[in-house]
C-alpha cells in the first residue's frame, strides 16, 4: 500500500516542471524507495540467516549432548553388570565351599562310627534333635534293603542325625540333610511329614547318589524337582569312605532353588536380570518373574539356540553387546571356579539407555517448538520492518539491528555454554531470562546436566562404599596377620630344636593360623588350624580359637586334654555354627617325645633323619566347636636327632591351577622327598614348597590361605 502511494507521488512530480526542489524531492523519493527495498531485503535475509543458523546449531548441540550421555550410561551400565555377575559368582562359590564343609563334617562322624561303633550308644532314628521349626529326622530304606540284617546298623548310625540336624539348622536355604548308606539305610532331616509314608526310597537310583559314588568327589546337581514332588532343589552330595578306602555311602543336602534365587536377587544395585547356566547349555537358575513387557528371557535361548550360548561364552568373563532378533542386550558373564557354571547378568539396551533417549526426545521436541516460534518471529520482524522503513529507513535499520542482537545473543550464550559440556565433565552455567522457548531450552539443558551429574555422583558414591568395605577387609587381614608369632629367630640360640613358619593369605580375610610357644623350660607347643568360612567372622573366630589354645595350654596337660577344654569353650554360644580344624602338638625338647592330638585337620608329615618324609599316624577326632561332649585323644611318638614335623593346611594341597586341577598330597610328598632335607634350612624347605605351588597354579587366582609350619629336633 505504501509502495503504491510513493509511486503515485513520483508520477505527480514528473508532471510538474523540473525544479531544484522537485529534483531534490524526486532524488529523496528515489533514494528512500531504493533504501526501503535494499534495507527490507537485507533485513529479511539477515533474520532468515540467523534463524536457519540457530536451528542448525541447536540440532548439533542436541546430538552432541545425547551422544555424550549415551556413552556415559553405556560405560557405567557395563561396569555395573560385570559387578553384579561377579558378586553373584563369588557368593555361589562361598555357598559351595560351605556346603562341602558340611558334608565333610558328616563324613568325619560316619567314618568314626564305622571305625569304632562300640564308642557310640545305640539310639532310635526318631530322636528329636534340635532343628528348624518342624524339621525332624527320618529313617527310610532302599527298595532292596534287608531291614532285619540292618537292625544294628540302624540304631548305631542314627547317631549321625545330630550332625544332620545341625546342618539343617545352620542355613535356612537348606531344606534337607541326609546320609544314604550302601547297605540300604537312608537318614534324612526334613520338615516334610509325609516322608513317613515313604519308608522305602530308591535313593540308589538317584543321580546325586550315582554321580557321587562314580566320581568319588563333591558333586552339585542341576535344578530339578525332588522325588516327592515338593519343590525345585539343587542337590549337593559327597561320597563317604572307610579308613581302608571302602565305600560306605553318600552324604548330601538339598538347597531350595527358590530361596537361593531370592538371596541372589536381594542385593542388586542395578535393575537387571540374571541367569546361571552350565557349560553344557542347561539353565540352573533364572529370575524369569522379573520379565517386563517386550523383555528378552535368555533362559529360553541358552538351551534352544546354541549360537546365542556360544556368543556368550566364547570369551573370558566380561561384558558384551548381544542381539537377539530385533532386541539388543548388554550381557556380563563370570565363570565359577569350582563348578562348570556361568553367571550372566543382562539388561535390555533400550531399558539401560532410556534416560539418554528421553533427554534426546525432550530436546528434539523443544527444538521443534523453538523453530516454529523463530519462523513466526521472522515473519513478524519482516512485515514490521517494511512498514517502519517507509517512514524512517534509519530507524528501521536501528530497530532491526537491535532486534537481531536481542534475538541472537541468548542463542549464542546458550551455544557457548553447551559447547562446554564434554564427556565426563557435565557443567552448565548459562543463566538466560528471555521468557520464551529459548529460556525453556536453557532450563532443559540445566536440568539434563544436573540429573546426569546426580546419576554419576550416585554411582561414584556406591563405588566408594564398596572400596571402603574392601579397605576394612584389608585392615582386618593386617590385624589377623599381626597376631601370628614372628619370633622364630628368638629360638636360634636354642640347641634342642629349630622352628619356622609361613602364611600366604588369599585375597579375602581367611581363617588359617599357626602358633608356637614354650609351655615351660622343657616343652614346646605348636599348633596349626583352619577356621570354616571366609571374611571378618572367620578372622574373629580365628582370634578366639588361637587365644583359647594359648591360654588353656598348661604344663602337665596332654594335647588331647587341652583340645577338649578348648572345644568346650568354643561350643558355648556358637550361634553362627562355625568350627575350626586344628592339629596341636607338644615336643619335649629334652627327650624328643612328641605328643599330639588332631581335630579334623589335614594330617602332618614326619621326617626321619636321612630316610625321608612320610605320613604321621594320627587318631581322627571331630573338629573343634562341633560337639562340646567330644573327648580328644592324644597320640605320641619319639623324635630322634634330625627328625622333623611338617604341618600344613588344605590351602597347600588344594591350590588350583587354571584348569581346576589341584596341587595334591602326592605332589607335595614327592617334592619333599626329592631333595636331601637334612642339608637344608627350614626356611629353604618352606620356600621350595611355596615356589613349587606357584609354578603349579601359574596365573590362577589364590582362593585359600597357604600355611606351613615345620620344626626340627636335635638331641
Amino acid at each position: 500500500m505504501y509502495i503504491d502511494f510513493i509511486g503515485k507521488a513520483v508520477a505527480e512530480l514528473k508532471k510538474k516542471k523540473s525544479s531544484i526542489e522537485s529534483k531534490v524531492l524526486a532524488l529523496i523519493t528515489r533514494v528512500s524507495l531504493v533504501s526501503l527495498i535494499i534495507t527490507a531485503a537485507v533485513s529479511y535475509f539477515g533474520v532468515y540467516k540467523v534463524s536457519s543458523e540457530f536451528i542448525h546449531i541447536y540440532r548439533d548441540m542436541s546430538d552432541h549432548a545425547a551422544d555424550n550421555s549415551r556413552a556415559a550410561i553405556e560405560e557405567l551400565t557395563a561396569k555395573e553388570l560385570l559387578l553384579v555377575s561377579t558378586s553373584k559368582a563369588e557368593y555361589i562359590e562361598e555357598l559351595f565351599t560351605k556346603y562341602e564343609k558340611y558334608l565333610d563334617n558328616t563324613a568325619v562322624v560316619i567314618e568314626e562310627i564305622n571305625k569304632s561303633p562300640e564308642s557310640f550308644l545305640p539310639t532310635g532314628y526318631s530322636l528329636s534333635f534340635e532343628s528348624k521349626a518342624g524339621s525332624v529326622p527320618y529313617l527310610l530304606y532302599s527298595t532292596d534293603a534287608d531291614r532285619e540284617s540292618l537292625a544294628d546298623d540302624t540304631s548305631i548310625y542314627a547317631n549321625v542325625g545330630k550332625t544332620l540336624s545341625r546342618i539343617a539348622l545352620s542355613d535356612n536355604v537348606v531344606s534337607d540333610a541326609y546320609y544314604a548308606s550302601e547297605s540300604g539305610l537312608f537318614y534324612v532331616v526334613s520338615d516334610k511329614k509325609f516322608l513317613e509314608e515313604n519308608k522305602n526310597f530308591d535313593f540308589k537310583e538317584r543321580d546325586w547318589y550315582i554321580n557321587a559314588k562314580k566320581q568319588g568327589e563333591f558333586v552339585v546337581s542341576e535344578v530339578h524337582s525332588d522325588p516327592f514332588g515338593r519343590e525345585e532343589i539343587i542337590c549337593f552330595s559327597k561320597p563317604v569312605y572307610a579308613e581302608n578306602g571302602e565305600f560306605l555311602g553318600v552324604a548330601g543336602l538339598n538347597v531350595r532353588a527358590d530361596k537361593l534365587k531370592k538371596q541372589l536377587d536381594s542385593d542388586d544395585s542395578l535393575d537387571c536380570r540374571f541367569i546361571i547356566f552350565s557349560e553344557e547349555g542347561k539353565v540352573v537358575v533364572a529370575n524369569t518373574e522379573w520379565t517386563r513387557e517386550k523383555d528378552v528371557d535368555l533362559s529360553e535361548y541358552i538351551s534352544e539356540k546354541m549360537d546365542i550360548y556360544d556368543r556368550i561364552i566364547n570369551t573370558e568373563s566380561g561384558t558384551k553387546s548381544l542381539t537377539i532378533g530385533d532386541r539388543h542386550l548388554y550381557v556380563a558373564h563370570t565363570r565359577l571356579d569350582s563348578q562348570r557354571w556361568i553367571v550372566a547378568a543382562y539388561i535390555n539396551t533400550e531399558q539401560a539407555l532410556s534416560p539418554s533417549e528421553q533427554i534426546k526426545n525432550d530436546i528434539i521436541l523443544l527444538s521443534r517448538n523453538a523453530s516454529d516460534k523463530v519462523i513466526k518471529y521472522v515473519l513478524f520482524v519482516t512485515v514490521f520492518g517494511l512498514i517502519a522503513l517507509v517512514s524512517l529507513v534509519i530507524f528501521t535499520y536501528a530497530l532491526g539491528n537491535t532486534l537481531s542482537r536481542k534475538l541472537t545473543k541468548p542463542i549464542i550464550d546458550l551455544t557457548e555454554s553447551v559447547k562446554n559440556i564434554t564427556h565426563g565433565k557435565l557443567e552448565f552455567d548459562c543463566d538466560i531470562k528471555t521468557g520464551d522457548e529459548i529460556e525453556d531450552l536453557a532450563d532443559a539443558f540445566r536440568n539434563m546436566t544436573e540429573e546426569l551429574n546426580e546419576h554419576i555422583e550416585r554411582i561414584k558414591s556406591e563405588s566408594k562404599a564398596r572400596e571402603h568395605h574392601i579397605a576394612e577387609l584389608d585392615i582386618a587381614k593386617k590385624i589377623q596377620m599381626s597376631i601370628l608369632p614372628d619370633n622364630a629367630r628368638d629360638f636360634d640360640t636354642n640347641t634342642e630344636f629349630e622352628i619356622s613358619a609361613s602364611i600366604t593369605p588369599a585375597k579375602g580375610v581367611g581363617g588359617d593360623f599357626y602358633d608356637y610357644f614354650m609351655v615351660d623350660n622343657d616343652h614346646l607347643a605348636m599348633v596349626i588350624a583352619d577356621v570354616s568360612g571366609k571374611g571378618v567372622p572367620a578372622a574373629l573366630f580365628m582370634v578366639i580359637s588361637k587365644t583359647l589354645i594359648n591360654n588353656r595350654t598348661k604344663s602337665g596337660m596332654t594335647a588331647g586334654e587341652i583340645l577338649t577344654e578348648v572345644n568346650r569353650q568354643l561350643c558355648i554360644n556358637n550361634d553362627a555354627a562355625m568350627f575350626v580344624t586344628a592339629f596341636f602338638g607338644i615336643l619335649n625338647i629334652r627327650t624328643g617325645e612328641f605328643s599330639y592330638s588332631n581335630a579334623g585337620h589335614t594330617p602332618p608329615l614326619i621326617y626321619r633323619y636321612k630316610q625321608g618324609f612320610d605320613n604321621l599316624s594320627i587318631t581322627k577326632n571331630l573338629f573343634l566347636a562341633g560337639d562340646e561332649e567330644t573327648v580328644y585323644k592324644t597320640d605320641s611318638i619319639t623324635l630322634n636327632s634330625g627328625d622333623m614335623i611338617f604341618l600344613y593346611t588344605d590351602g597347600v594341597t588344594e591350590a588350583a591351577a587354571k584348569d581346576k586341577s589341584q596341587y595334591g598330597k602326592k605332589r607335595l610328598y614327592d617334592l619333599l622327598n626329592s631333595f636331601s632335607a637334612e642339608h637344608m634350612t627350614l626356611d629353604e624347605i618352606i620356600a621350595s614348597v611355596t615356589e613349587d605351588i606357584y609354578e603349579f597354579v601359574y596365573g590362577a587366582d589364590q582362593t585359600d590361605d597357604i600355611t606351613m609350619l615345620i620344626t626340627r629336633f636335635f638331641k
